[in-house]
């Protein structure tokens, strides 16, 4: 069986965000890979400026990001797609139309999941919210705004006063105070099984909200709610394939939001879970078997460090960061220059134990900083 591979970040667009990069390539990677230990054929495309990394990426043909045409041309029997809600649904279009079969969601489901205000709507009155406005709230304080069309935690910010220009653009919620989560999820016609519960690392440093990393499975009490939530919601939207529910654990979980397609926790999960999940999503979708009730074995603990400051860094050497297993994706830059505040790779470190997957992340952090010539005190998150 031959399928298709697309990732929006690193494989699709014509400019990369640096900030972006990371996170998608190591999600690409992840799947491309676990795909292709499955015996699967597996094609994929990747923006002509990282060349130098398609090694880290075990497919049998790599195209360049504007050469989708010549990839189709290839007849996959099936195709995955992790981009944004926006372009996922432009693409998801665009191959269906092809009469090629996706191994997630449709158009509809990628629509309402989309609109964060829609999605509220639906969900009102059916599982745990936080309360939530569509235009600025007079006289309540300070409330989360979040772009209704956003995806991450890109631009959501605590505020106290109306954002300019945020009419339509914008959504606001109460401040639910407590600790992040979320949930890996395998959806099909019949229902749906969640694979973790995850522990969500957010900085929310200068009132603004920032991904960090995760730990799985969550190391605290709740995880029973949790998943209770997430598979209530995605069945709402009868998503099918693989999906993210984000939730806030206050006096109750609550849940935040959904994304209807692999996210950063599915390379983590990878690790610790005693399965192959490209496989599994192919059994599942394609030959219509039940979704397997499979384990989590250990811990595995991701974060994302970056600069404090604009640097240097040794490329010449940046091959050798795929020898060291903690090291998920490389450096977003080719040409030796990282701004301020860019993410430098993404890092995973799993073991039995959590404390054994920490010291194994900080040692392959550590080496990868030295093959890098970074100055670590330079560094942040690590």
């Amino acid at each position: 069986m031959r399928i298709l591979v697309l990732e929006s970040t690193s494989g699709q667009r014509e400019i990369v965000d640096s900030r972006l990069f990371s996170e998608g390539f190591a999600m690409l990677r992840t799947i491309v890979n676990d795909l292709k230990n499955s015996g699967f054929e597996v094609i994929t495309t990747l923006n002509k400026k990282f060349e130098k990394y398609e090694s880290w990426i075990d497919a049998d043909n790599i195209f360049r990001h504007d050469e989708l045409d010549r990839a189709i041309e290839l007849q996959p029997d099936a195709a995955l797609v992790i981009a944004p809600e926006g372009e996922l649904e432009l693409i998801v279009r665009r191959l269906r139309r092809e009469k090629i079969t996706v191994l997630g969601p449709d158009e509809s489901a990628i629509k309402k999941t989309g609109d964060k205000w829609e999605t509220y709507k639906i969900l009102k009155n059916k599982i745990n919210l936080p309360e939530t406005w569509e235009s600025y709230p007079e006289n309540k304080g300070s409330v989360i705004a979040k772009p209704r069309y956003g995806v991450g935690s890109e631009e959501v910010q605590l505020t106290s006063g109306e954002p300019p220009d945020s009419r339509g653009k914008m959504m606001f919620q109460e401040r639910i105070e407590g600790e992040h989560a979320s949930c890996c999820l395998l959806m099909n016609k019949d229902g749906g099984r969640v694979l973790s519960v995850n522990e969500q690392k957010i900085s929310t440093g200068n009132n603004k909200f920032e991904y960090r990393g995760n730990v799985i499975p969550l190391q605290r009490g709740g995880g029973k709610k949790c998943a209770e939530i997430a598979l209530r919601a995605a069945k709402e939207f009868d998503i099918e394939g693989y999906c993210g529910v984000d939730l806030v654990m206050g006096d109750r979980p609550y849940f935040m939001e959904l994304n209807p397609r692999i996210t950063t926790s599915f390379v983590g999960l990878s690790r610790v879970i005693r399965a192959n999940l490209g496989e599994i999503l192919v059994k599942t979708l394609m030959e219509n078997e039940p979704i397997p009730n499979v384990e989590i074995s250990g811990c595995s603990v991701l974060r994302i460090p970056k600069t404090k400051e604009k640097v240097k860094i040794n490329t010449k050497n940046s091959e050798e960061l795929r020898e060291i297993p903690q090291i998920a994706s490389p450096p977003p830059e080719t040409e030796g220059v990282l701004e301020k505040e860019t993410p430098i790779f993404l890092a995973l470190g799993s073991g039995k134990r959590l404390n054994q997957a920490e010291n194994r992340l900080e040692a392959g952090i550590k080496k990868a900083v030295e093959i890098l010539g970074l100055d670590i005190s330079k560094i942040s998150n690590i």
